[in-house]
């Protein structure tokens, strides 16, 4: 029996003729091997992960390639993996069947495998009998020495006890139990040979303080006489009393808090009461509310001024819709939204809309000299309409080098390539046929005629759902002013040429 260490590989190899023919000699013959091979070995659940592989190398072939082999791998008479290789050559060694996997040692730790490897041989289809050899090695594994594994109840813990029940594998060993509260660390029992034990509440309670909750995490250590042989831990959420305040942690990330009852899940939650903030509330930097902020059941916030009167600044109207203003209905005040980035999202394929509710009013934003956009190379928007043609700032002040174009553009022109196309088909088809240019196509023309650095063109990088793209986009109206420049061009051409045609006819 051979014994086998983490990282090792243990061969077993064995020689066959290939066919029974009853002759002096065997014309085929092949080497097998089998390969077990010990990955690592887990003490928590007590297995040992391993790959089995059969493997064979022809040596002789003395009146062909030995045409057909069927091979198998098996752990005692349980088949792991099979492989037909439908033909063999002289020389070659070939990889059968493998297998990778988990085996779980016994009770006590220990584990001791019978590896067969079976192989079925055919010859060149003459009249020589199949052979089948079944090659066999017994290994031993390290014997895992398996940790205690504990349990905890409750999961939420309001009075009495928590119980730790302790699964032993290795009777002999004892186990150390630790608490920890708030960040400090505290020991309940120390290398105990009991399988029960008990953590009380009023003990927790004294540690966490009244009308609050914590998460407490319990630890099992392991010990073999002295040797710490590892640990098994659990956490439970301590709740001291009825509490306007609940922690929420599952443990893989996800925290929250819940005002008002128990934890609700991750984030902030208020639930089953009314918040109100008096005085002044501040929210980071500049978000504040004077006064006090109250949330009712009235599908409202409102905000209640220093003379006890209630404004509504947030509202749900009973069609469902949302009002933002100052009073009772959205439009009665201005409204004005601060941010450095203000999104308007809308996830479920309705319409972004941005009115204004009375016509005789002409709404304008005025961006002090700020850059604002709308949308971006990520975030494109589909469609613009306008009543009157747009105004883009053109003043002479806001400008720089100023120079005439040159006959570089005029070699850009030529070199643009308008298209007809149809847009892919998405979510926001148009069936229409379009023309245009392909920025791909202008990119590699704004360089062929070297200008550089031409806002004609951008190309942009940016991630969407944890995707890297990028999206080429085209300032179209700046094309106006190179079309401007070839069609002035072109009409002094057409006035010199009609000047000639004219003293011509004139005979002058």
């Amino acid at each position: 029996m051979a014994l086998i260490q983490v990282g090792q590989t243990i061969t077993t190899q064995q020689y066959a003729n290939a066919d029974n023919t009853g002759l002096s000699y065997y014309q085929n013959a092949y080497l097998f091997y089998v390969d077990v091979i010990l990955n690592s070995q887990d003490s928590v659940s007590a297995k040992s992960n391993i790959t089995i592989r059969h493997r064979m190398k022809c040596v002789r072939a003395y009146y062909s390639n030995y045409p057909s082999v069927y091979s198998e791998i098996a752990i005692g008479s349980t088949v792991k993996d099979t492989v037909y290789i439908p033909n063999t050559n002289y020389g070659q060694v070939y990889t059968l069947a493998e297998w990778t996997g988990d085996v779980a040692h016994d009770s006590s730790g220990e584990l001791s495998l019978a590896i067969n490897g079976i192989w079925h041989g055919y010859d060149d289809n003459q009249s020589y009998s199949a052979v089948s050899n079944t090659l066999a090695n017994q290994v031993e594994f390290p014997p895992i020495y398996r940790i205690s594994k504990i349990a905890v109840t409750p999961s939420t813990l309001t009075s009495g006890n928590a119980t730790i029940n302790v699964t032993k594998y290795v009777p002999a060993y004892t186990t150390t139990i630790k608490y920890k509260v708030e960040g400090t660390e505290y020991t309940l029992a120390e290398k105990s040979a009991a399988t029960t034990f008990y953590l009380a509440y009023t003990t927790l309670k004294n540690l966490i303080g009244s009308f609050t909750s914590a998460v407490v995490e319990i630890t099992a250590i392991t010990y073999s006489g002295n040797t710490a042989m590892g640990s098994d831990s659990k956490s439970i959420i301590v709740q001291t009393g009825k509490m306007p305040i609940s922690l929420y942690d599952d443990r893989q990330g996800n925290v929250g808090v819940t005002l008002g009852e128990q934890a609700a899940g991750a984030g902030f939650n208020v639930k089953g009461m009314n918040s109100a903030f008096y005085e002044r509330v501040f929210f980071h930097h500049f978000a504040y509310i004077y006064n006090r902020l109250i949330m009712s059941n009235a599908r409202n916030i409102v905000c209640v001024d220093s003379d006890a009167n209630w404004i509504d600044v947030l509202q749900m109207s009973a069609a469902n819709i949302l009002m933002l203003g100052y009073g009772t209905m959205a439009f009665d005040y201005d409204t004005t939204v601060y941010g450095k980035n203000v999104n308007l999202q809308n996830k479920y394929g309705g319409r972004v809309t941005l009115e204004d509710g009375n016509s005789s009013y002409a709404g304008y934003l005025n961006a002090n000299n700020n850059t604002m956009t709308l949308g971006t190379t990520a975030k494109l928007w589909y469609r613009l309409y306008c009543r009157q043609a747009p105004y883009v700032s053109s003043d002479a002040r806001a400008k720089k080098y100023i120079n005439d174009l040159n006959a570089g553009y005029e070699d850009l022109f030529h070199r643009l390539n308008p298209k007809r196309f149809k847009m892919r088909k998405d979510g926001f088809d148009d069936p229409n046929w379009h023309i245009g240019f392909i920025a791909q196509e202008v990119e590699q023309a704004i360089s062929e005629a070297g200008l550089p650095g031409m806002a004609l063109i951008e190309h942009s990088y940016f991630e969407e759902n944890g995707e890297q793209k990028d999206r080429y986009v085209l300032a179209y109206e700046e094309f106006i002013a190179l079309n401007t420049y070839m069609i002035q061009k072109l009409y002094a051409k057409i006035d010199e040429l009609e000047q000639r045609v004219a003293l011509l006819e004139s005979g002058e």
